[in-house]
């Protein structure tokens, strides 16, 4: 059974591949779509330092933030019915102005983002050297993207020193009492920084004797939880909700499961079903919180996913997960139907028009010609990454290996038995001339031997 359980052990990676994620755009090299006055913004244009760090989905629409070295903007958007386009550049969003050099009204870095089900885009501003105060951006996708509020942290929420505070994503909570609640955490100084978007006010709560540095909210339907994780730890613990909207000065959160690995991302849907990294196995994990007990399940793998510098993953209003991910100097937008959107928004909810139809949006995108964009699909389509598709030649191989030996090794016992048989005949038909060769006719070959008498 040996060869059996080898076999399994390299079966095994297929269990993995419960995503099919297919390609939706490559970029060797990120690029922009210059202004006429380009060359102010170029100065700063390094395409081989571009680092993404998280990305939205809205519509028809893809918003992409980067850490601010190489880049002349923060803040990007593309369009879906782009996908024609081999390398689509980024736009600025909302506009080049609002990435001028200047004061410190302008975007200077973005480090989080979420689109609410209202056509909402908020963006988190965690700042600069100079202009060190966070800031919270929200503009209105249905109205020419215009700015519908700025709030700036006061300097008891959010220090306005970049070396101590790490504050990055964020997540949105929308109350019975009709307002909506950003929950921002604040990583090194181990707390949740609450904005209330109705008073236009925030206010922090501390988390208690727990590490953590990703973060996930319970979904609509059932909204009462917010998922800590570490990237450092295996340990997953949750904290009230309640807490958070109140205002409390502290809360104590408890332990509900352990992953097999440390998560630097996390990212709930509208079923309850939670995504996380697995950061050492390079894979994509979830767990459904509405099971007893914590069960994980590996759905997509992936080398890259290894990467020192984080992915991003985002749910669309149409049940897709989007995967943004980096390989050296390229970067590759995937796309998997998952059957569910993201936590903010019900299952009941009504989806858009398009979502009924086959890819409105994309329109061929899905169709681009030429070799590599579509060997680059190939390798997704199955949602296997090149590991596993190398596992596959492997398997073939040893399994053609198996063959082959079987053949030969059945062909060699049936000549072997039939040599023996051939070699027993020969001795039996030889035997009665040995036999006479050794006693001769007329040979007496026994000897009487007369009864003995008891004493």
């Amino acid at each position: 059974m040996a060869w059996f359980s080898f076999l399994l052990f390299l079966l095994s990676p297929f269990a993995v591949c419960g995503l099919n994620f297919s390609t939706v755009f490559v970029w060797e090299q990120l690029n922009f779509n210059w202004p006429s006055h380009k060359n102010s913004f170029q100065t700063v244009y390094e395409p081989n330092n571009i680092l993404t760090y998280d990305h939205a989905v809205f519509r028809e629409r893809i918003f992409i933030s980067f850490y601010i070295f190489g880049v002349p903007v923060t803040l990007t958007w593309l369009s879906m019915t782009e996908a024609q386009s081999r390398e689509p550049k980024l736009r600025p969003f909302p506009s080049w102005t609002m990435h001028e050099e200047g004061g410190c009204e302008k975007i200077k870095e973005i480090k989080g983002l979420e689109v609410d089900p209202v056509g909402r885009l908020w963006a988190l501003d965690r700042g600069t050297k100079n202009c060190a105060a966070t800031k919270l951006w929200i503009f209105d996708l249905a109205n020419n993207d215009s700015v519908v509020l700025v709030h700036q942290f006061a300097y008891h929420v959010a220090i306005h020193d970049l070396s101590k505070k790490d504050m990055r994503e964020f997540v949105l909570d929308e109350t019975p009492d009709d307002d909506w609640l950003a929950y921002i955490p604040d990583f090194q100084a181990a707390k949740i920084v609450v904005f209330s978007l109705k008073r236009n006010t925030s206010w922090t709560v501390k988390i208690e004797k727990v590490k953590f540095s990703a973060f996930a909210l319970s979904p609509k339907i059932n909204r009462g939880l917010l998922y800590l994780a570490d990237q450092t730890q295996t340990e997953v613990h949750t904290a009230p909700i309640s807490s958070l909207r109140r205002g409390d000065k502290k809360v104590n959160p408890y332990l509900v499961g352990n992953k097999t690995e440390g998560s630097r991302r996390m990212l709930m849907d509208s079923r309850g079903k939670l995504y996380f990294d697995l950061e050492r196995k390079g894979c994509i994990a979830t767990w459904d919180t509405n099971a007893d007990p914590f069960l994980e399940e590996v759905v997509y793998q992936k080398e890259e996913l290894k990467n020192k510098f984080p992915f991003s993953f985002a749910f669309d209003t149409c049940n897709n997960l989007w995967l943004l991910i980096r390989n050296g100097t390229k970067y590759q937008l995937l796309r998997a139907a998952v059957g569910a959107r993201s936590y903010l928004y019900n299952d009941s909810d009504v989806l858009l028009p398009a979502c009924g139809k086959r890819d409105e949006y994309f329109g061929p995108e899905f169709n681009i010609s030429g070799p590599s964009i579509a060997d680059k699909r190939n390798a997704t389509v199955h949602g296997c990454d090149d590991r596993v598709l190398q596992n596959l030649r492997v398997l073939n191989v040893v399994l053609s290996c198996w063959n082959v030996f079987s053949f030969f090794s059945i062909g060699f016992q049936i000549f072997w038995f039939r040599f023996l048989k051939r070699k027993n005949k020969g001795m039996l038909a030889k035997a009665p001339e040995k036999f006479q060769e050794i006693i001769p006719d007329g040979e007496v070959i026994y000897e009487e031997v007369e009864p003995s008498t008891s004493v």
